[in-house]
């Protein structure tokens, strides 16, 4: 019977978000709170659940479910003194389940961690609270304290032993939750003696086969507080590599948390005795092979990749064995050899590109390793010189990859983009009668009966998708907002042309509701975290939507001339458009002769002056050019940024496991 109850309220908060639940906890602790206040007098009663008056006396069974009952609501209440009171009386404690959850399997341990009540949970783990009781999600202490940033909160949980392995009911475990621009906290998640993995590789071989190449500047936008729990679990490779990446600062036990001047010195200790030396080619950071093998090893780490990746640590094996090899190469033998080497593997991957050029995940994998070994390169003193050519090559293997990318989400964005933006309605609006609808007395209200299953919605979740692919191959972040912006560009120009060619479009009515359709777009891009100048590229459709929405109101010649002005992105002959062509709807207010007559006689000025100049193709154009590409570089250098402005190249590491060096021996003939 507790299991059957304790479903619905799993169901009814399975897709909470952080912010939701909160909400709801909060919303529990106040009516906790007036439920206490109560307890004074000889009875205790609420309006939907009836307490039998409880004392401190010797206990029988229905009194000890009172005590556990009383005590989980002064606990989640955050009453220390109440619980310390009932936790010291031997009589009352024998009665308490101190791991015990309420009615929505909430623990007290939970309730401090989520809330921040430090004072609460050091009192609970003293008298014996399970340091990784879950709630009914299966979230941990940790995990809430973690997700909230209670950075105090945490270090006592890890110091009393908390699991950062344990997994929740969907798998996921505290890195999961992680804020990586909160280096306090990702520094005391990274000291964890209990989970901590023996290997007999040292430290600096396990953590930066995995370092993440995406952690620059641009982390600002890998993380948001009140993202729901799928988005979470979508980032959870992420947060991994950048959990792996922070090991490498905690070789040194002591931390000075208000010395950083101290801080930065252990750094500095810590870093040369796991720095690769880019100056010089030392015997254990190069891949020694036999030129008879070469052929064997590239197959094996490029035409033999597999989808979806066995380990994530695997993202980077292309690029780091191809480097190590190609050091081997130049400092050891020959150049035809390093040719052999750059050239066979470019060769292979430009194959392996084309052969993949719908699959967004090879993609994704081939642009991280392109661009991460391009890094090398030019990292590399030795190479950096003897290696131009194939520099310029792996750099239009990038842009290329990147255009596969752009191109085929495009196409699918195409073929949803009319009834996802055009076509849904937000708010349904009937009676909208125009003026040239003759036959609107005897039209059939059968389409509006069907409503549409695809929604802005549906642009979001394909952008999302996109977004989350390339994110958990590592992709690096500028890279990715070049992508968005490319992307973003491209529904404007279809919107706006698709608008702007039809007349039936061209209403204030129609604009409206796409209007409210482009804002799932604008929220979309702020709840993701991503720079506001991608918001720029939606301008031209939303000064389009603006303009017909007030058109008819524009009465005045010197009110319509100074509202258009600000309208910076359209031209004379798209204004012009959205006059000549705009549909009325009966009862509206036509635009006067003067502006329609000043409106046409700017197109034709600027017309004639562009014709004057040679410039045809100008801002006279009344369509947008939507196969437009904007500029696209590829990032080569300051590729990370770990912590507040501190650049750490020096953790870009390439590094090949154990666990690859001996597939590559055993792969050979």
């Amino acid at each position: 019977t507790t299991l059957l109850a304790q479903e619905p309220v799993k169901n009814k908060y399975e897709d909470m978000s952080f912010e939701e639940m909160s909400q709801h906890m909060a919303e529990s602790n106040r009516q906790i709170s007036a439920m206490l206040s109560s307890t004074t007098s000889s009875t205790l009663s609420t309006s939907s659940i009836e307490i039998e008056p409880i004392t401190f006396e010797p206990a029988d069974e229905g009194e000890e479910i009172n005590y556990n009952r009383l005590f989980t609501r002064t606990a989640s209440s955050g009453n220390v003194e109440k619980v310390r009171e009932m936790l010291s009386d031997e009589t009352i404690r024998s009665s308490i389940d101190i791991n015990a959850g309420d009615n929505d399997g909430t623990p007290p341990l939970i309730y401090a961690a989520c809330f921040g009540k430090t004072e609460m949970a050091k009192l609970l783990i003293q008298y014996g609270a399970h340091i990784d009781v879950q709630d009914s999600f299966g979230w941990s202490a940790l995990m809430w304290a973690t997700n909230n940033g209670h950075e105090q909160l945490v270090k006592i949980l890890m110091d009393a032993g908390a699991s950062a392995t344990t997994r929740s009911a969907k798998g996921r475990t505290v890195f999961d939750f992680v804020n990586t621009e909160n280096q306090k906290l990702v520094d005391i998640l990274a000291i964890n003696p209990r989970d901590s993995v023996s290997s007999t590789s040292s430290l600096f071989y396990r953590t930066t086969g995995s370092v993440s190449s995406n952690s620059t500047d641009n982390d600002y936008y890998y993380h948001t507080h009140d993202e729901s729990l799928q988005d979470v679990e979508l980032r959870k490779k992420l947060f991994e590599d950048t959990m792996a990446l922070a090991n490498d600062y905690d070789n040194d036990d002591e931390e000075n948390e208000s010395d950083e001047e101290n801080e930065q010195e252990r750094e500095e200790e810590d870093i040369p005795d796991n720095a690769f030396h880019w100056d010089t080619c030392r015997p254990d950071q190069m891949f020694v092979f036999n030129s008879n093998d070469l052929d064997g090893i590239l197959d094996r780490v490029i035409n033999m990749v597999e989808f979806p990746l066995n380990d994530q640590q695997d993202i980077h094996v292309p690029s780091n064995v191809i480097f190590l090899s190609a050091r081997f190469a130049h400092y050891f033998s020959s150049a035809e050899l390093l040719y052999q080497v750059l050239e066979g593997a470019l060769y292979r991957i430009s194959a392996t590109i084309k052969f993949n050029s719908r699959n967004i995940h090879a993609l994704a994998f081939w642009t991280n390793n392109l661009t991460r070994l391009l890094f090398y390169l030019k990292k590399d003193s030795g190479l950096v010189v003897v290696t131009a050519q194939q520099q310029l090559q792996i750099s239009e293997l990038i842009s290329e990859i990147y255009n596969m990318i752009i191109s085929d989400t495009e196409k699918r964005l195409h073929k949803i983009i009319d009834p996802a933006m055009l076509e849904h309605e937000e708010i349904k609006v009937d009676g909208v009668d125009f003026t040239d609808e003759w036959h609107r007395f005897f039209r059939s209200r059968k389409s509006a009966e069907q409503p549409t299953s695809i929604t802005p919605q549906s642009i979001t979740r394909l952008l999302s998708s996109t977004l989350v692919v390339l994110r958990s191959f590592d992709v690096h972040p500028i890279i990715i907002i070049q992508a968005l912006a490319q992307f973003f560009h491209f529904i404007s120009c279809e919107l706006f042309n698709r608008i702007l060619t039809n007349k039936k479009l061209l209403c204030r009515s129609k604009a409206m509701q796409v209007r409210m359709n482009i804002s799932h777009l604008e929220d979309w891009i702020s709840l993701q975290r991503l720079p506001n100048h991608l918001l720029s590229y939606l301008n031209p459709i939303i000064q389009l939507l603006q303009l017909l929405q007030c058109i008819t109101h524009l009465t005045d010649l010197a009110e319509f001339i100074n509202t258009t002005k600000s309208f910076d992105t359209l031209n004379s002959a798209q204004v012009k458009r959205c006059i000549l062509s705009y549909r009325y709807e009966v009862n509206e207010v036509r635009i006067p002769d003067e502006i329609e007559k000043y409106a046409m006689q700017c197109a034709e000025d600027i017309a004639r002056h562009k014709h004057e100049h040679d410039n045809e193709e100008g801002d006279s154009k009344e369509t947008r050019d939507t196969k437009f590409m904007l500029p696209f570089s590829v990032p080569t250098t300051h590729m990370i940024s770990f912590g507040e402005n501190q650049t750490d190249e020096q953790h870009i590491i390439p590094v090949i496991s154990e666990e690859w060096l001996t597939t590559l021996d055993t792969a050979q003939p």
